[in-house]
């Protein structure tokens, strides 16, 4: 009975919302990947590989905490019945994105040489790197659209904006293929990176366009929270914190990428890149989980409320972990093929390794949710800084002597590290809460 009526509850439904969601824009995602895997030369592919890290890492640092700052401040404003004051933080943070996104672009548009010479070790890269950027001005608005509708907790909404987004893409690079009259030249990763730069666009078109309702005034009328009110949580106290986190986790995320093209080259980034992808499903189930659950652990009051949040998302965690992950490392030699293609087949052990640290990130992810509403966002800052420095030293060390492996253990030893961080640091959280 407690299970069906947990499965009735408000909680599952936007789960399954949200997982259902994203399991369609993944597997669209997953499907264009491949056919880019089995068009595109390893040298192309991992050029490829390269600019799209570039082009994450640019849309990161423009969001610069926005994307917490607009889910969790709209959420506890409409949950305070202050929807005006919830209009009024989603107009400032759009305005905040497209002009975030449009300093970033400049930026890359100013110093590509610098960041293919200097971070890719690329050459010729300058043109990947500025085109990538162009990527990031669409992307920029479908997250605040998504950012939006998670406040709202509008999930049909949100499910609308995910699949659209990936289907626009996917298309765009179809449409690509079909101009390129499907071969494979010395500009295909420019060429691609330019039509999902356009893809983006016209997603970012999409989303404003059914997420503008949430900007329209609908003549309520209250009296602004006052600084020192309690429920007041103070924007620009809380955005300090999220820009700091938002920056640190598009690094980590993206920092294995780079130290392999660096270190390695186009041809075994593409082989990393192919094991990745596929490990990056993982993260499926961890953004959807943290879709759902960032608005519901900003509204925990208590010590006990966070406690008992705890137990709840390590257990889940760590069955989710063991099911899926250890399920697609034992798969991997199936799915690889079917991926990338023959030419691929090094990429079966890399994706075993990379299971690992991602079952590791599928319990830490909700587990540190927690920190928010027990005010210890600098352990937030700290845990994300660790992992970004362990990932870098431990990369340098191991993959120039170990190659694809020894990044894949960088990644797994960083996560180690930051899993024991992490546990502390919520036990000391909570005891001080007594």
């Amino acid at each position: 009975m407690r299970l069906a009526a947990a499965l009735r509850g408000s909680v599952a439904r936007d789960g399954m919302t949200v997982v259902g969601a994203q399991s369609a824009s993944a597997l669209v995602a997953l499907f264009v990947d491949a056919f880019l895997f089995h068009k595109l030369t390893k040298n192309e592919q991992g050029a490829l590989s390269s600019g799209l890290a570039v082009a994450a890492v640019l849309l990161q640092a423009s969001d610069l905490g926005l994307a917490l700052t607009t889910i969790r401040l709209g959420a506890h404003y409409i949950a305070a019945g202050r929807s005006d004051l919830a209009r009024a933080l989603f107009r400032k943070t759009l305005v905040a994105r497209v002009a975030f996104a449009a300093l970033v672009i400049g930026g890359a548009a100013l110093f590509p040489e610098r960041i293919s010479r200097d971070v890719l070790s690329m050459q010729n890269g300058r043109i990947v790197v500025a085109v990538a950027a162009l990527g990031v001005f669409g992307n920029a608005i479908v997250w605040w659209g998504v950012d939006v509708a998670q406040a709202r907790r509008a999930f049909g909404s949100y499910a609308v904006q995910q699949i659209a987004a990936a289907l626009l893409r996917g298309l765009a690079v179809f449409a690509a293929f079909a101009w390129l009259a499907g071969n494979a030249t010395s500009q295909s990763a420019v060429s691609i990176l330019a039509v999902i730069a356009a893809g983006n666009l016209a997603a970012g078109i999409f989303s404003l366009s059914i997420s503008c309702g949430a900007l329209r005034d609908s003549g309520e009328c209250s009296a602004p929270l006052q600084r020192n009110e309690a429920a007041h949580i103070r924007l620009f106290e809380f955005g300090a914190y999220a820009a700091v986190i938002s920056a640190l986790t598009a690094l980590s995320a993206n920092a294995d990428v780079f130290l392999v093209q660096h270190f390695l080259g186009e041809e075994d980034t593409a082989v990393f890149a192919c094991a990745r992808r596929l490990a990056m499903a993982l993260n499926l189930l961890s953004t959807a989980g943290l879709t759902v659950l960032l608005p519901r652990a900003s509204a925990l009051n208590s010590r006990a409320e966070c406690a008992d949040y705890v137990r709840k998302a390590v257990a889940l965690g760590i069955a989710a972990a063991i099911f899926s992950a250890g399920g697609l490392a034992l798969a991997g030699g199936i799915f690889v093929p079917i991926f990338g293609g023959p030419n691929y087949t090094a990429s079966i052990p890399i994706l075993r390794w990379l299971c690992v640290a991602h079952g590791i990130g599928m319990v830490l992810t909700p587990l540190m949710l927690v920190l928010y509403p027990l005010r210890r966002e600098g352990y937030i800052v700290f845990v994300n800084a660790l992992l970004l420095g362990a990932n870098v030293v431990f990369g340098i060390w191991l993959t120039p002597s170990y190659g694809l492996k020894g990044a894949a253990w960088a990644l797994i030893g960083a996560r180690v590290l930051m899993a024991l961080a992490t546990g502390a640091l919520v036990f000391r959280a909570l005891r001080k809460q007594r």
